[in-house]
């Protein structure tokens, strides 16, 4: 990949704790932090221990709208990597493919035409002309 997602860059600041109170106000202290080293992913292969498991905090993702494949991957990514201290879920309303994207575009009204000066209304618009 080109860039990381930006809700990658979420995710896991809200795993360390560091996102901004004021832009996420509605975002609880975390009460358990700890972070584990040996964590693994069981569908990979790994072996967890489950007192382990059951100590790690869950951290649920869910991206109304839709989410694409790359966001999807990356969280992944940074979940197998252990870079999170949480146990990550994640969830959508739908997935978005790259067909889907661009069909949306293509729905998307085009641009209004460039005002034209002469045809304006100023009365109506609330302007004070110096």
């Amino acid at each position: 990949m080109r860039s990381e997602p930006k809700l990658k860059a979420l995710v896991e600041k809200c795993s360390e704790g560091t996102l901004n109170t004021e832009e996420f106000p509605f975002i609880e202290e975390p009460k358990n932090t700890k972070k584990k080293n040996v964590v693994s992913n069981n569908r990979f292969g790994g072996k967890n221990n489950e007192e382990d498991m059951e100590e790690i905090p869950n951290l649920y993702a869910f991206v109304i709208g839709g989410i694409a494949h790359n966001e999807i991957s990356s969280l992944e990514n940074s979940s197998l990597d252990h870079k999170l201290n949480h146990k990550l879920f994640i969830g959508s309303t739908s997935i978005i493919t790259a067909k889907d994207y661009i069909n949306e575009l293509m729905r998307l009204p085009s641009p209004k035409k460039e005002l034209d000066i002469k045809t304006l209304d100023l009365k109506s618009i609330n302007i004070q002309l110096n």
